[in-house]
């Protein structure tokens, strides 16, 4: 069984990739429920069979959901106190693989699972989008969903920067129609299958497809 943990913003994302994503169930995660910074979500729920739970939501190497990694790592460990079946944890976000200063949040996050042996959560696997091609320091990434298309897209560059990062997001959130540039409602594979053949040469990489194959791009961290 899978559970999908989401914030407000990204709703209609976890409920399509939940519709698309079969034996699954989905709740709202709330940062505000954050006090003297330890983890105060409702308490997580018991559901017997759940072996694995995805958060979804904002996120950079500081953290996904509002939540630090030591908050996430936290989080994790009252799910499995209350699942004991639960063996992955799912991070789905911007650059959870990528860092500008050292530790990405992936890093982090099975850093802190680990640093205590005897912790029930010790070996539960952590599973994100891929690092960019040259690694992960100076690497930036960004996860691009359309609920209505079913339809997602990952971008990933190297760079200082986010700039070239950038150029590619910017090409696949709009297009061009009657000469202007307008924002593109649409299916992001045919969007990203577009651009691709439009830029033979390219210093980004676009992953792309249906929800209903996102978690299977998914790699152990």
């Amino acid at each position: 069984m899978i559970h999908i943990l989401y914030t407000p913003c990204h709703k209609d994302r976890a409920e399509a990739l939940a519709t698309a994503t079969p034996g699954s169930t989905h709740g709202l995660i709330d940062p505000a429920q954050l006090h003297g910074g330890a983890v105060n979500p409702a308490k997580p729920l018991h559901f017997g069979n759940l072996e694995t739970l995805v958060l979804w939501g904002h996120g950079d190497s500081s953290g996904i959901c509002g939540l630090h990694p030591s908050q996430v790592v936290k989080l994790i460990k009252k799910w499995k106190d209350a699942n004991s079946k639960l063996k992955n944890v799912e991070l789905l976000t911007c650059n959870a693989r990528h860092s500008s200063t050292g530790t990405s949040l992936t890093a982090a996050v099975k850093s802190g699972l680990r640093s205590n042996i005897f912790s029930s959560a010790h070996g539960i696997k952590i599973k994100a989008l891929p690092v960019a091609v040259g690694g992960p320091m100076n690497a930036w990434s960004i996860l691009l969903a359309e609920p209505m298309f079913q339809s997602w897209a990952y971008i990933t560059a190297p760079g200082a920067n986010d700039n070239l990062m950038q150029t590619a997001n910017t090409m696949m959130k709009f297009h061009l129609v009657g000469g202007k540039s307008v924002s593109y409602k649409g299916s992001l594979i045919d969007r990203a299958q577009k651009i691709m053949v439009e830029n033979p040469v390219r210093n980004w990489t676009i992953n792309y497809g249906h929800l209903t194959g996102l978690r299977k791009s998914l790699v152990e961290v």
